[in-house]
């Protein structure tokens, strides 16, 4: 006697869109049992930035035990799971909007100019140095209380993280360098390469607090300074991995900028 066939999954997300592929190509169908489960056991919260920025109904982001995952809702009401892997490759494709390899590299004088421009940030205070970072978290969270949906949308992630990344070439007496892969969704990636042989990648950890990003993380723990700080000097990190980053090395409290506050 012959087995019935398996019950196929009712829900499908298909691509409209270079968005939608995003979500069509990762990821795994879940019910809406599963979903709720899911929620319940981990703390998550809803991602504004996510819906928006991946064209979705709804968007949770979990963490436990510092593994990350995203569930994603399309408009139709249709649920799906992401793994961090998953995650990180999303948001480097949707933020990027570009292949990260030797143009990207080539174009780094020129997004940094570009990240003066869209921050109001004087050309010449952007000198590569660590302290540098300071005044491009107060420029950013000027310029997210002004217009923070703006903000996102300007594909703010390449300028940064290429600023990011002169920045970490300083520190670590480094170079860019272009990691081809065969992952079958990303076919390379940028990392910094300081004297000693350590890799850094300015853009991934950039790219997923983008995604993530609402007034309340701007306010109370977002800084490119912190970020630089805990992926080049991770005291307590075997290796430079963000999602094994302790969140007290990212969490430090801050207020909204004031107007008198120093460029």
């Amino acid at each position: 006697m012959s087995q019935p066939p398996k019950a196929q999954p009712s829900h499908q997300f298909y691509a409209s869109n270079d968005r939608d592929s995003l979500i069509a190509n990762h990821g795994r169908v879940i019910t809406e049992s599963e979903m709720s489960n899911l929620l319940k056991a981990n703390k998550h919260f809803l991602s504004e930035a996510y819906v928006k920025q991946l064209n979705l109904k709804e968007a949770y982001y979990l963490s436990k035990n510092r593994t990350n995952t995203l569930i994603a809702v399309s408009p139709s009401g249709n649920a799906k799971s992401f793994s961090y892997e998953e995650l990180k490759s999303i948001l480097r494709q949707s933020y990027a909007h570009q292949p990260l390899d030797e143009k990207f590299i080539a174009a780094v004088p020129d997004l940094v100019k570009e990240l003066s421009e869209k921050l109001a940030i004087p050309l010449a205070h952007l000198d590569s140095s660590m302290e540098s970072l300071h005044k491009v978290d107060t420029a950013f969270r000027k310029a997210y209380y002004q217009d923070k949906e703006s903000v996102l949308e300007r594909n703010i992630l390449l300028p940064l993280g290429a600023y990011l990344g002169q920045v970490m070439i300083k520190e670590t007496d480094g170079y860019w360098k272009v990691e081809r892969e065969d992952t079958g969704y990303e076919k390379s990636k940028v990392l910094i390469v300081g004297q000693d042989g350590k890799t850094y990648d300015p853009i991934i950890p950039l790219a997923s607090e983008l995604g993530v990003l609402s007034e309340w993380s701007v306010e109370n723990y977002f800084r490119v300074f912190a970020l630089a700080r805990a992926l080049l000097y991770p005291t307590e990190l075997k290796s430079v991995d963000y999602d094994q980053i302790p969140p007290e090395m990212l969490h430090r409290p801050l207020t909204p900028p004031s107007k008198n506050e120093p460029e």
